[in-house]
């Protein structure tokens, strides 16, 4: 059975293109877990292993794609037992 990461905070946002952004979880992240970025139609667009991740005071900061468009995005969050999403826009 998945239970959900309690909640997930992504900022700044919106952000741009090849911007860093900070997400801060409620739960700590084990280092299999996975951030994913999926586009509206629910295109992957990047994924990324927390355990390559630098992490900060506040969570995990990930470095958003040089070339992807302005829109509005979801972060999803992964590992066993838990998944969670976050909207994130991309301005220009």
């Amino acid at each position: 059975e998945l239970s959900s990461v309690d909640q997930a905070y992504t900022f700044p946002n919106p952000a741009s293109a090849g911007s860093t952004v900070t997400v801060q979880l409620d739960n700590a992240l084990q280092p299999i877990a996975r951030i994913e970025l999926y586009a509206a139609d629910g295109r992957r667009i990047h994924s990324y292993s927390v355990q390559q991740l630098a992490r900060t005071a506040q969570g995990v900061s990930i470095q958003l794609p040089t070339d992807v468009a302005p829109g509005i995005y979801q972060l999803a969050f992964g590992q066993p037992g838990a998944r969670s999403t976050s909207t994130i826009i991309i301005a220009q």
